[in-house]
């Protein structure tokens, strides 16, 4: 499926045809099932992959191709592997740019805040979840529009920006008590604020946060 890639990323012009489709089709699903595994003896693969969508010229078939670069993305995250995660998040954002495909741009910048947030560059994955809220605003969509603030909240937390952070993740609340849908967020933000309390010592609050988030978690399903 690579091979496939690799001649047609060599066609000048823009691509559009079953060729293209079929090998992305083929190429999606191979990766898709090295995420599923999960383990790091697949980088190689992966790797080839992102270098073979990167090739591709034009907006063809952007839905499959950004989904491509996202879920290769996931797969370097998953497996500890943070910055080689970061490649493929900024392809799938430019794609999905050039393409005006606003909903895969609103989830590629998630991720990309997310890679970025994990190596250390704050400041660029909080430049890159203000668009990303932005774009979730555009599209009214609330559920992905907590994700970010949540995220966004992660990013200040490890800044040690821990009052910007409670205040992110008390908006994610905020909305969640207008939106039941957006109930599961709930255990994550208090979580999250706890967390921020007791770095700054309001261990009452803290506490507080903490024991809502375990009263308002799922139940568990395993011993583990």
């Amino acid at each position: 499926t690579i091979e496939d890639l690799d001649l047609l990323s060599r066609s000048p012009g823009d691509l559009d045809s079953g060729v293209l489709t079929s090998a992305l089709d083929r190429v999606a699903a191979e990766i898709k099932s090295r995420l599923r595994g999960g383990t790091s003896a697949s980088s190689d693969y992966v790797r080839r992959a992102v270098e073979a969508l990167k090739r591709l010229s034009g907006t063809a078939c952007a839905e499959v191709r950004i989904g491509c670069l996202l879920d290769a993305s996931q797969y370097f995250y998953v497996t500890g592997q943070g910055f080689a995660a970061i490649d493929p998040a900024t392809e799938a954002v430019q794609l999905s740019e050039r393409a005006r495909r606003k909903a895969q741009l609103r989830k590629a910048l998630t991720l990309l805040g997310i890679t970025q947030a994990d190596t250390g560059n704050i400041s660029a994955a909080v430049e890159s979840y203000a668009r990303a809220l932005e774009l979730a605003r555009q599209l009214n969509d609330p559920v992905s529009e907590c994700s970010v603030w949540i995220n966004l909240g992660v990013a200040l937390l490890y800044a040690a920006q821990y009052r910007d952070a409670i205040s992110c993740f008390e908006h994610a609340i905020e909305m969640s008590s207008r939106d039941k849908s957006l109930a599961a967020v709930r255990p994550n933000a208090f979580s999250n604020i706890a967390l921020c309390a007791l770095h700054l010592e309001d261990f009452g609050r803290g506490i507080k946060a903490a024991e809502t988030a375990v009263m308002e978690s799922p139940p568990p399903v395993t011993a583990a």
